[in-house]
């Protein structure tokens, strides 16, 4: 994209609804959304199956709502499901919420979608979240897992993680070697944090 996608600091209710196989985002251009997330798992015209979407963020891109706590990027299917995110080396992410709001989650809007909706965020670059960084599950076994990997190179600042406990499926969430991840705990850290998954 060498244009401009969005109205900047405006808020112009702009959604991405990114479904295909494997999709990259890149350019120099300005990429401004309220949202992106994963909503279908057959392609509406044709039929093909598109249950997982390989979706790598490779330019710097905003997301913002205009007041309120919402997440804004997440799998929103309404079955079982696949959304893998990465955000390339070289490129941020931010969330442009008030302190506090501003949210990322793999399993629907919270970590507990009413759908087997699961995938990957894998942090190559710069990911900034005011409000929470979902890392958990409801799934059950056999259905789509949900990790989190900052890798060498990436960083998260987020205000908040909520590690509560999956279901079956379980979660997962990896800080490698030469990652860094910033908590700034406001209003609080780790929300329902537990250690054994």
């Amino acid at each position: 994209m060498e244009g401009n996608l969005g109205n900047g600091a405006t808020l112009d209710g702009i959604s991405l609804g990114i479904n295909g196989a494997n999709i990259t985002m890149f350019g120099s251009g300005s990429a401004n959304a309220s949202r992106i997330r994963k909503e279908f798992v057959t392609h509406p015209i044709s039929g093909a199956s598109l249950a997982t979407t390989n979706f790598t963020i490779g330019m710097n891109v905003t997301l913002r709502f205009s007041s309120g706590s919402n997440t804004m990027l997440y799998n929103g299917c309404t079955a079982t499901s696949t959304f893998n995110t990465t955000v390339a080396a070289g490129t941020t992410l931010t969330l442009a919420g008030a302190a506090g709001t501003g949210n990322i989650a793999i399993d629907g809007l919270d970590g507990a979608g009413g759908f087997a909706a699961g995938g990957s965020l894998t942090v190559n670059g710069n990911v900034i979240i005011p409000g929470i960084l979902h890392a958990t599950t409801n799934n059950v076994l056999g259905n789509p897992t949900c990790s989190i990997v900052i890798n060498n190179g990436g960083y998260v600042r987020t205000s908040q993680v909520n590690a509560a406990g999956s279901g079956t499926a379980l979660h997962s969430f990896s800080v490698l070697f030469g990652g860094h991840l910033e908590i700034t705990g406001t209003p609080v850290a780790w929300t329902n944090y537990l250690t054994n998954e």
